[in-house]
C-alpha cells in the first residue's frame, strides 16, 4: 500500500498559511518573539516566516542559536546562521553551552535541556515573553511512536502541545505553530527564498532513537499507508481527550473543594468515589502534585496502591505519597503536605589510633568518618578521612 503526497502538501508555507499558524495563540498585535534557530531547514524555515509576520504586525522577531560545544563544527554553523539572518536584517545571539566532559550517556537529552534553560534565561533577561521552536508535523508523528514505544499511557502519547507556560520555571511561552506544517513544504519555503540551510550529520545516525524513529515513520508511509498526518492527528486526538479529562478535574475541584489553605485540602469522600477510576487518579494526583510540590507526579504503581487505598472500607492511619500525607475520613479525603522528618543523630566511634593522650584519633561518623589530630601544642586538627587512592 502506498501513501500519494498531495500538492498542497509540496507548496511553500505562504504568508496566509503562517499567519493562520500564528493566530490561536493571540500575541499582542506589536510582539517581541525569539526563534530558536540552529540552522537547520525546520528552524530557517520558521526564522524566516516568523519575521515577515512579526515585522508585519510592527513587531520584532529575533533569532537565538545555542552552539552546544558537541561538534566540532558548532562555532562556525553558528556564526554563519548570523550571518544569514544579518543579510536580513534580523537580530541575532549565539549563546554558548560548555558541557562536561565526563558525560558519556544520553547526550543529546543532556544538550537539549541544556538549550532550552539558555534561551529561557536569555528571554526574560531582555523582556521576551515568547520563544517559538520549529517542530513540525513529521516531529509530531515521531514523537507519538517514540513514546508509544516506552509504554506510555494517554499523556505521553498527548505528544507536543503548541503551547508550553511557565517552561523550564521562567514565565514564558514556547510556541509550536508548525505542528501541522511538513518538512516537505518547510525546504520548498526556504529553496522559494532563496534560502540555504545546514545539514546536521547526527540527523544520519541511527544510534540515535529519533533517527531511527524517522526512519520508521518513512516506511510506515510508503508501505502501509500509516502517514505522519494519521500519526500525528492519533497524537492531536490523545491530546484532546487528555484536555476533555482534565477539565472534569477542574470541575470537581471546583466544586467540592472545601478547604484549600496553608498548603492543605480536604475533598468530599463520596462525591470523590462517585468519579470515574481515570478522573479519581488524575485528581489525586493533582492534588498531590500541587501540595507536595514535586516537578514530577507520583510513580503509576504507587499511585495505583494509594487510589485502591482511599478506596477501601475501612479509614486508616493514613498514607503518604510525593511528600504529602492523605488521610481517609468518615466523610471525606485529607491531603496536605507531610511533615518534615527529624533525621537521627548519628553516635561517633572514637578509636585512638597512636595508643597515646596526645596523637591521632579516628571518629568513624557514619556520614563522614574523619581524623582528630591532637599535637603537643594543643591544637586540635580535623581532616576527612580518605577512602580513596
Amino acid at each position: 500500500m502506498t501513501n500519494a503526497i498531495t500538492p498542497s502538501q509540496c507548496q511553500p508555507v505562504s504568508a496566509g498559511d503562517f499567519d493562520a499558524c500564528m493566530a490561536p495563540f493571540n500575541l499582542t498585535s506589536v510582539p517581541l518573539i525569539a526563534v530558536a534557530v540552529s540552522g537547520g531547514a525546520d528552524s530557517m524555515a520558521l526564522m524566516v516566516l516568523a519575521d515577515r509576520w512579526a515585522r508585519a504586525t510592527g513587531g520584532k522577531a529575533i533569532g537565538i542559536t545555542v552552539d552546544h560545544g558537541l561538534r566540532q563544527d558548532g562555532a562556525a554553523e553558528a556564526q554563519q546562521v548570523g550571518v544569514w539572518l544579518n543579510a536580513r536584517a534580523i537580530e541575532h545571539h549565539v549563546l554558548t553551552w560548555q558541557p562536561d566532559e565526563k558525560i558519556k550517556s544520553a547526550v543529546q537529552e543532556r544538550a537539549r535541556i541544556a538549550r532550552y534553560h539558555l534561551m529561557a534565561e536569555w528571554c526574560a533577561a531582555n523582556g521576551v515573553r515568547h520563544l517559538l521552536v520549529g517542530h513540525h508535523l513529521e516531529d509530531q508523528a515521531e514523537t507519538f511512536l517514540m513514546r508509544l514505544g516506552h509504554g506510555s499511557g494517554l499523556d505521553g502519547l498527548a505528544a507536543m502541545a503548541p503551547v508550553r507556560n511557565a517552561f523550564d520555571g521562567f514565565e514564558l511561552s514556547l510556541l509550536r505553530p508548525l505542528l501541522k506544517i511538513s518538512k516537505t513544504r518547510l525546504r520548498q519555503t526556504l529553496n522559494e527564498r532563496g534560502q540555504v540551510w545546514i545539514e546536521d550529520p547526527s540527523n544520519m545516525n541511527p544510534a540515535f532513537e529519533r533517527v531511527r524513529t524517522r526512519r520508521l515513520v518513512d516506511q510506515l508511509c510508503r508501505h502501509e499507508g500509516i502517514s505522519p498526518e494519521l500519526l500525528a492527528g492519533a497524537a492531536c486526538g490523545a491530546g484532546a481527550l487528555k484536555r476533555v479529562l482534565e477539565s472534569a478535574v477542574d470541575a470537581f475541584l471546583a466544586a467540592y473543594e472545601v478547604k484549600a489553605g496553608k498548603g492543605a485540602c480536604e475533598i468530599d469522600l463520596g462525591a470523590f468515589l462517585a468519579l470515574d477510576p481515570e478522573l479519581q487518579r488524575r485528581t489525586l494526583v493533582r492534588l498531590v502534585a500541587g501540595i507536595g510540590g514535586d516537578k514530577y507526579p507520583p510513580a503509576a504503581l504507587k499511585m495505583s496502591r494509594l487510589l485502591a487505598w482511599v478506596r477501601g472500607e475501612k479509614a486508616g492511619r493514613g498514607r503518604t505519597l510525593g511528600h504529602c500525607r492523605i488521610s481517609r475520613g468518615a466523610r471525606f479525603l485529607h491531603v496536605s503536605p507531610e511533615q518534615p522528618r527529624q533525621r537521627p543523630v548519628a553516635r561517633a566511634m572514637v578509636k585512638n589510633i597512636t595508643g597515646q593522650n596526645r596523637g591521632v584519633f579516628l571518629v568513624e561518623n557514619p556520614d563522614m568518618p574523619y581524623i582528630l589530630r591532637n599535637s603537643p601544642d594543643e591544637k586540635l586538627a580535623v581532616q576527612p578521612l580518605q577512602t580513596g587512592p
